[in-house]
């Protein structure tokens, strides 16, 4: 998903569709971070300290990226992303839930 072109596909697809937040699974990022394109969307992200199978993002649109107060990375299959809003704050969990037995 974090491949070159990959983050911008992502972006001009939800700017399409009208998506102001989308969360993402399997995204196979390594570590945890987030960093803002080209375009100005910002992606948080949470992943294994190596590159691997799992690993989940939330893709933020640039007209409400400023609004992120925080991220919470809880492992690579749970973040936890925190957005300033009125009359409340908003915390989105971006998560995986696999019982696949083929997953550690």
């Amino acid at each position: 998903m974090l491949q070159l072109g990959k983050v911008q596909l992502l972006g001009e697809e939800m700017m399409q569709l009208g998506v102001d937040i989308c969360g993402l699974s399997e995204v196979r990022c390594d570590g945890q971070g987030h960093f803002t394109t080209l375009n100005g969307h910002t992606t948080v992200y949470s992943g294994r300290l190596t590159r691997g199978m799992s690993g989940v993002a939330v893709w933020i649109h640039r007209k409400i990226a400023t609004a992120l107060m925080g991220c919470e990375p809880i492992s690579d299959r749970v973040l936890v992303v925190r957005l300033k809003a009125k009359p409340r704050n908003i915390s989105l969990d971006s998560s995986v839930w696999t019982n696949n037995s083929s997953y550690g």
